[in-house]
């Protein structure tokens, strides 16, 4: 059984904004996370940016800002036993 993920948001996508993303906590989902990719202008990127996030109580911080108001990202967020959270920005 595939368990819902918590819900996930954008805290702010304005261009030079940290990639920043809010939830409400759950610890469970939270230790669960496997991978964080980002598709740019439909160009799937290969690192897992989980690897370089900071994961705290209901958030995820990429480590940097939006670059370019223009490119649409889709950021795909996975954990063990969860529905994937897939947002688009």
């Amino acid at each position: 059984m595939v368990l819902d993920a918590p819900n996930v948001t954008i805290a702010d996508p304005n261009l030079g904004s940290r990639c920043l993303f809010t939830f409400t906590d759950d610890e469970n989902w939270r230790n669960a996370l496997t991978s964080i990719t980002l598709v740019v202008d439909d160009e799937e990127l290969e690192e897992n940016f989980l690897n370089s996030s900071i994961v705290t109580p209901g958030q995820i911080d990429l480590g940097g800002t939006w670059p370019i108001e223009s490119i649409k990202y889709t950021i795909t967020i996975s954990a063990d036993g969860y529905e994937d959270v897939v947002l688009t920005r």
